[in-house]
């Protein structure tokens, strides 16, 4: 039901139904997505706590809203606008910080730092949570300036730290789910569709200074990339 509340709200944000409009019956949209009417309902019920429609018994289902904001966030592909992108934002709560756990790199990411300070942390916007981040910064890097990356967005503040080279600076995106932690976290319902970011920034020697394994809610995110031929 999840899913299907997915869809529906996208052709409510492609304005495939208008403002008072009148969707199918639930019989209808049950017989199109294949599944019980039962569970078009659920799917109904998610929208309509969304503010997006409203139920009229005896009547229909029509729509009394539009999706907020939706894909505000947008994750650019170069270096300086994605550091200044990440300016913008604020962090919300830490959740978690220690410093004896390593990151999960791969071979290929680079050479594993010493040690790394860890942090759980989440973003929120206008007091909605839109994502929720693991964050390895390496102890080195973090006793630099440990107020300012406790307070504020890490990426930014290493970006201005003097003398730290950032060499290279890679992150791989893919659509999962939610888990029950990240469900609750985010406010989403559970096997929710969120994008996972598994990103990776490494020093001019090569070393994994800052790793991070991120889950943003599906319903802010978009990617643009320029395609044209040179």
């Amino acid at each position: 039901y999840t899913q299907i509340a997915g869809y529906l709200r996208a052709k409510l944000e492609a304005g495939d139904w208008g403002l008072g409009e009148r969707l199918p019956p639930i019989d209808k949209l049950a017989e199109q997505f294949g599944v019980a009417p039962l569970t078009m309902r659920e799917s109904l019920a998610v929208l309509e706590e969304e503010g997006l429609i409203i139920r009229k018994r005896g009547v229909g289902t029509f729509v009394c809203g539009t999706p907020r904001e939706q894909r505000w966030l947008s994750i650019p592909t170069d270096w300086a606008s994605f550091v200044s992108a990440l300016d913008q934002l604020e962090v919300n709560r830490t959740i978690l910080e220690h410093s004896d756990q390593t990151p999960p790199l791969l071979p290929e990411d680079g050479i594993p730092c010493p040690s790394y300070t860890f942090m759980k942390r989440i973003h929120a916007r206008h007091g909605k949570p839109f994502c929720v981040l693991n964050v390895y910064l390496s102890s080195e890097v973090f006793m630099r300036a440990p107020k300012r990356f406790r307070e504020n967005v890490i990426l930014p503040e290493m970006n201005s730290l003097p003398g730290l080279n950032i060499a290279k600076a890679r992150q791989s995106l893919r659509v999962d789910v939610a888990d029950v932690e990240l469900a609750e976290l985010l406010d989403i319902p559970l096997a929710g569709p969120i994008v996972k970011v598994r990103r990776v920034v490494t020093d001019d020697g090569g070393a994994v200074i800052y790793f991070a394994d991120v889950a943003y809610r599906s319903d802010v995110v978009s990617l643009e990339m320029d395609l044209s031929p040179r």
